[in-house]
């Protein structure tokens, strides 16, 4: 569930950001209905009085409250956590790793930092973490040879720059790739000034992962997701969700075995690039007619996009743009050398 601070939560505040004690005041409401996790996503890097010492209470006595720090790259300026959260190390990464055409497909399970051997769970991991403590579930490695992470049904490969559709992408840390529940505004949402009213059903919260964090686009914490087909900012996702995803991911995989998005080695997704440029090739050599070659083109390419849309239905990404440029290549060099 996520408590999301909206355009009218901060109209209704009268300022912002929110005040120390008025967020000590939404964690105390979220916390009496004992979750199994709330994550705080929102800096904290700096007291905002009235109230900062109540909220480091608050902060001292929660246990299974998550805060957020950025780590970032080369080119990114670090935030500091809140400092008492830092100390009893109650603290996730909330960075995100953007694709070329600045959507969201992949997410950290792990920032780390290769040089210094550094890391620290996301947001997301962290929480799904504490609550699968509860069924029993420890994190563990694959098997002896494997460094890919284990939780319960669950195996997460490591991302690697070639896998699927990509080449040479940013492969650090440890990622995956993420299997969105939906698009925007698909997780359950509750408005913060009801929460710190108390206007929400008594146990919404209960032995749920909860995270608090902005919604409002003036807070520009938003970014484009598959599922985003144009800049309307109201199809592009929050933060919060983007790490209620991540969360959601790692506790469905894990308990309902639910799939994530798997690659096919580079050996097969070359085969699979050789197996259509001889089609494309058979085509061109053994077609004569130009309307029955065109024909014939149109029905190999309608069956090689039919048959990786059937297996992306079944949570296999395969190459379709080379194979379909190796058809047509092919296809056309034959038909000239004929």
């Amino acid at each position: 569930v996520i408590v999301g601070i909206s355009e009218q939560d901060i109209k209704n505040l009268g300022h912002w950001p929110m005040y120390d004690q008025e967020l000590a005041l939404v964690i105390r409401r979220v916390k009496q209905q004992q979750p199994r996790a709330i994550g705080l996503d929102l800096y904290r890097d700096l007291p905002i009085e009235p109230g900062h010492q109540e909220l480091v209470k608050v902060f001292k006595t929660t246990p299974n409250l998550i805060g957020i720090e950025k780590r970032g790259g080369a080119k990114d300026i670090p935030i500091a956590p809140p400092e008492a959260l830092a100390e009893l190390q109650q603290v996730g990464s909330n960075d995100i790793l953007r694709d070329v055409d600045n959507k969201i497909r992949r997410g950290f399970l792990y920032w780390t930092n290769a040089e210094t051997g550094d890391y620290l769970e996301s947001l997301g991991l962290r929480l799904a973490l504490i609550y699968l403590a509860q069924e029993g579930i420890q994190p563990q490695a694959a098997d002896e040879d494997s460094p890919n992470l284990k939780l319960g049904k669950a195996v997460f490969p490591v991302f690697e720059s070639h896998d699927g559709g990509y080449v040479g992408a940013e492969a650090a840390g440890y990622q995956m790739l993420m299997n969105f529940r939906g698009p925007a505004q698909t997780m359950t949402t509750v408005a913060m000034t009801d929460v710190m009213q108390g206007k929400v059903a008594a146990d919404l919260f209960r032995d749920r992962i909860v995270l608090i964090g902005p919604t409002a686009e003036s807070l520009k914490d938003f970014f484009p997701v598959p599922h985003t087909t144009t800049s309307d900012a109201s199809e592009q996702m929050a933060g919060v969700e983007i790490q209620a995803n991540i969360a959601s991911q790692v506790l469905s995989s894990s308990l309902d075995g639910r799939s994530g998005i798997h690659f096919w080695s580079d050996p097969l997704e070359y085969g699979w690039i050789v197996l259509w440029a001889g089609a494309g090739a058979a085509i061109g050599w053994l077609v004569r007619s130009p309307r029955w070659a065109i024909a014939g083109m149109v029905v190999a390419v309608s069956s090689l996009l039919l048959a990786c849309y059937l297996a992306f239905l079944g949570s296999w990404w395969i190459p379709v743009v080379p194979p379909t440029l190796a058809l047509i290549a092919s296809a056309i060099a034959l038909t000239g050398f004929a």
